[in-house]
């Protein structure tokens, strides 16, 4: 496994323990809606992250970073679509959801910032 791709698992990994974490508090505090929308929240994230990860691996190319621009149009349409599905059709508690939209964000943040610390010739993070 590759550098780019053990970045990406290891995203996804914390941002659905994130999730998952968050979810199954709010469940145990007897929020079983909010607790499902705060999972909705974190799925639309990682979904968002995944096809924004599938379009940059593809990407080198002039050519290519049209089909990104193309791309995004699309994951913002169905961003849109899924959001609209949540919040109106089902109607998900709003703060639960955004909730786990930041939450995973402020993960997948997170990670990139560390992983790029260690990245650093010489420095790195400071030792916990």
């Amino acid at each position: 496994m590759d550098e780019r791709e053990r970045f990406i698992r290891g995203t996804l990994a914390g941002a659905l323990f994130v999730g998952a974490a968050g979810a199954g508090l709010l469940v145990l505090a007897g929020r079983l809606a909010g607790g499902l929308a705060f999972a909705a929240g974190t799925a639309v994230s990682l979904a968002n992250f995944r096809l924004i990860a599938a379009a940059v691996g593809r990407a080198g190319s002039e050519a290519s970073w049209r089909d990104v621009w193309r791309g995004s149009l699309v994951r913002f349409a169905l961003a849109g679509a899924a959001l609209f599905v949540i919040l109106v059709v089902l109607r998900a508690p709003i703060l639960p959801f955004a909730a786990g939209l930041v939450l995973a964000q402020v993960w997948m943040i997170g990670h990139w910032l560390w992983v790029s610390l260690r990245a650093l010739p010489g420095e790195g993070p400071p030792s916990a």
